[in-house]
């Protein structure tokens, strides 16, 4: 069994925002740079609620099958930080209806 990461804290504004999304979805205390998402508690179910906070508080795509790959908050640093911005999708607007419908 291989032994558990040292515990390292965010060393700039993007990995700080990755360990803020990654704790509050994984209701863990500390994350590390270097913790392993899937070691940690995470899954599939868990890992698109992370790819969608990133999208939303990060503002840039991440695709799901890329946080397989890149497990850690320091190999996911990097691609998000070199990811192209998405665009900003307008929220829905409701509409009246003439009449009510059932």
């Amino acid at each position: 069994m291989a032994d558990k990461p040292v515990y390292v804290t965010p060393r700039n504004e993007i990995e700080q925002k990755l360990v803020t999304i990654w704790e509050q979805t994984l209701g863990l205390d500390r994350v590390g740079i270097h913790d392993d998402f899937f070691r940690i508690g995470g899954h599939l179910l868990l890992a698109t609620r992370v790819i969608a906070r990133i999208t939303d508080e990060l503002g840039v795509a991440v695709p799901l099958s890329q946080l397989f790959t890149t497990s850690t908050i320091a190999q996911l640093t990097d691609l998000v930080a070199h990811s192209p911005a998405t665009k900003a999708v307008a929220p829905i607007k409701r509409l009246a209806r003439p009449i009510a419908v059932p």
